[in-house]
């Protein structure tokens, strides 16, 4: 399985990145860095992932309005923030995983993500009780 991970913020996502990549070699997959520059590229060599990381639903849509809905790539997005830590406020906390575009009714774009991971149970209990 090819896999590919975008590097929002260098110095915390290649940490994660990094240990992904060694869990997956070991699995037999093969994970690729990606970052702000390349995925705009992705839209034209997307069919040779099939599996797509991103922290946060709107950089996707940020880079390709809706045409990765269409994608047969699996989705997945793992949140990046250290939200459970600093933040308080689950309204605030779901919004910054999710994004305020789910919370004006645009659901499409998180309906369509396959998986979404989270660090604990703080920024999960923020999604379930805000957005379940």
């Amino acid at each position: 399985m090819n896999i590919y991970f975008m590097i929002d913020e260098l110095n915390r996502d290649a940490v994660v990145a990094s240990a992904l990549k060694k869990i997956f070699l070991k699995k037999g997959h093969n994970l690729v860095y990606g970052n702000r520059s390349s995925n705009r590229l992705l839209k034209y060599f997307h069919e040779a992932f099939d599996v797509i990381i991103f922290p946060r639903p709107h950089i996707i849509y940020d880079n390709w309005g809706d045409d990765w809905l269409t994608w047969s790539a699996k989705f997945v997005t793992l949140s990046t923030e250290s939200l459970g830590i600093i933040c308080k406020d689950h309204q605030v906390m779901a919004k910054t995983l999710l994004d305020r575009e789910y919370f004006e009714g645009k659901r499409q774009y998180v309906d369509r993500i396959d998986a979404f991971c989270f660090w604990g149970e703080k920024q999960l209990q923020a999604v379930t009780d805000c957005a379940p």
